[in-house]
């Protein structure tokens, strides 16, 4: 993993500073975002929503992309119902069908993580030792092994920057 440098656009203009994680989001494989995002990636995340079938529906774009600039590119799946015994194999068959694996961690349907969104918040900063948080707890130390991170990330308490 190499370190880069971050330019601040909005809020910090004209600040730069060193990074090694920076995580892009773009709109599905059919935008003309996500070729550039891919080719300066490490590592492809494709959220897929568990009960619409349409949001699977970049995912061989982003997969076929993703195999030409020799990237590796991961399945993640989000808003599985709690309790479900066929979502998640359902949404590891699709994946599986255009050569994109999921990642071991889902996210279900909490309201939590509902909750906590609207307030610009993530799960455990509101309930530190929920199940929600749990999840994105197992994402994070999942994205630290794959990406090789060394330590854990700071949640910090303050509002995120909008670039």
């Amino acid at each position: 993993m190499k370190t880069v440098v971050v330019a601040i656009n909005k809020g910090g203009a004209g600040k730069t500073m060193l990074a090694k994680l920076v995580i892009i989001d773009t709109p599905p494989g059919r935008s003309s975002e996500t070729p550039a995002a891919v080719e300066v990636s490490d590592l492809v995340l494709v959220p897929c929503v568990a009960d619409d079938i349409d949001s699977f529906e970049g995912a061989p774009k982003t997969a076929r992309l993703a195999r030409t600039t020799g990237k590796r590119a991961v399945g993640i799946l989000n808003f599985v119902t709690p309790n479900s015994q066929t979502q998640e194999p359902a949404a590891r068959r699709v994946l599986d069908a255009v050569g994109i694996p999921m990642a071991p961690v889902v996210f279900h349907r909490l309201m939590l993580h509902r909750d906590a969104n609207s307030k610009g918040l993530t799960a455990q900063e509101v309930d530190r030792g929920s199940r929600a948080a749990s999840e994105i707890d197992a994402f994070w130390k999942w994205i630290c092994a794959e990406m090789q991170l060394g330590r854990p990330a700071h949640v910090h308490k303050t509002r995120a920057v909008v670039l």
